[in-house]
C-alpha cells in the first residue's frame, strides 16, 4: 500500500542551482547543463512525493574539470551571501546545500525544527579545482544541526569537536 503524504510541506529546500561546464581533459570536450545541489534534491523529493518549498537564488556558473582522478569543481564568479529569516520558516524539516558558501547561516538557530546541512559548499575553496578550506562557522549553530552530509574529505575540514558531537 503506498504511503499517504500530507500536503503539508515537510521539507524547506535552501540551495543554489548551477549551470556547469564539465570539460572533459582526455578529450578536450566540454558539455554545459542543469546542475546544482537544488537541481538534484528536487528530483529526489519530486520522485518520492515528499511535499516541499524551497528557497533558491540566481544559478551560479560552475566549472567542472573531469580526468582520471575524478570531478572537481571551480566558481568562476563568487556569489554575493543570501541572507535568510530562518525564523519564518514553517516546515517541520530545513535541508542547507550550497555551492559555495553562499547562504548566510545567521539566524539559523532561530528555527525550531531539524536542520540537514551539506558540508560542500561550506568547505570548497572554489577559485581552484577540487580545493578544500576550513569551514569556520559560529560555534552557537553547530548545536542547530540534526544531520550533516559530507563525504570522507570533506569531514577533514570541519572542527574536530563538532564531527565528533555529530557522530553521536
Amino acid at each position: 500500500m503506498p504511503r499517504k503524504i500530507s500536503e503539508e510541506k515537510i521539507f524547506t529546500v535552501i540551495a543554489s542551482s548551477s549551470i556547469d561546464t564539465l570539460i572533459y581533459k582526455k578529450s578536450n570536450i566540454t558539455k554545459t547543463k542543469k546542475g546544482g545541489p537544488l537541481f538534484y534534491i528536487k528530483k529526489v523529493l519530486k520522485g518520492k512525493r515528499i511535499p516541499f518549498d524551497t528557497i533558491s537564488f540566481d544559478s551560479i556558473k560552475v566549472e567542472i574539470l573531469i580526468n582520471s582522478k575524478g570531478e572537481f569543481g571551480k566558481i568562476k564568479k563568487r556569489p554575493k551571501e543570501e541572507k535568510i529569516s530562518y525564523v519564518n520558516i514553517n516546515s517541520p524539516n530545513l535541508i542547507i546545500s550550497t555551492i559555495l558558501n553562499e547562504i548566510s547561516l545567521s539566524g539559523l538557530e532561530k528555527y525550531s525544527g531539524k536542520i540537514f546541512i551539506d558540508l560542500q559548499g561550506f568547505v570548497r575553496n572554489g577559485k581552484h579545482y577540487g580545493e578544500k578550506k576550513e569551514w569556520l562557522a559560529k560555534k552557537e549553530i553547530f548545536d542547530s544541526f540534526f544531520c550533516v552530509k559530507g563525504t570522507e574529505e570533506e569531514v577533514k575540514y570541519i572542527p574536530k569537536k563538532f564531527l565528533k558531537d555529530q557522530k553521536k
